[in-house]
């Protein structure tokens, strides 16, 4: 998670440094996704529908060499979309007092959607893997900042 939130500090300092205006990006970025959050959500479980499949054909053909590293991939990209969207809602909702999770609707799934999809990949290559441990840190950390993103 630390490494997470080291390029999250430094995105976010090299923001503030040039002067970049957070207010205008966020109403881009929310705005934008206003239209789209319902097809990138449905586009994202079919997708990970289709991982799992492909997760579920690697194992009957014994190729845990290639699950393996594609549930890791699958695990660190939306692990990463988690904090992003964490860190991301203690800014906004520090600074602009607006709330991240409920602006960016359903696509705010989208990373807990790769989780699922990584865990039961996961699961199939080997039942005693430890991701619980890693998943339930980066749950807690999104709980908190929807609390406080909601306290707001």
């Amino acid at each position: 998670m630390w490494i997470h939130l080291l390029i999250l500090a430094v995105s976010f300092g090299f923001g503030a440094a040039y002067n970049v205006d957070m207010a205008a990006w966020y109403d881009q970025v929310t705005g934008a996704m206003a239209d789209v959050q319902t097809d990138i959500f449905i586009k994202t479980v079919l997708g990970a529908g289709l991982i799992v499949l492909l997760g579920v054909v690697m194992a009957q053909v014994n190729a845990y060499a290639l699950m393996l590293p594609l549930a890791r991939l699958i695990m660190e990209i939306s692990l990463f979309g988690v904090s992003l969207l964490a860190f991301g809602s203690f800014y906004f909702a520090g600074t602009l007092a607006r709330n991240f999770w409920f602006d960016m609707g359903s696509a705010a799934l989208v990373p807990f959607v790769g989780l699922i999809t990584a865990a039961i990949i996961l699961y199939l290559f080997d039942f005693n893997y430890p991701y619980k441990q890693k998943i339930s840190a980066y749950l807690f950390l999104a709980f908190i900042s929807l609390a406080f993103a909601f306290a707001v």
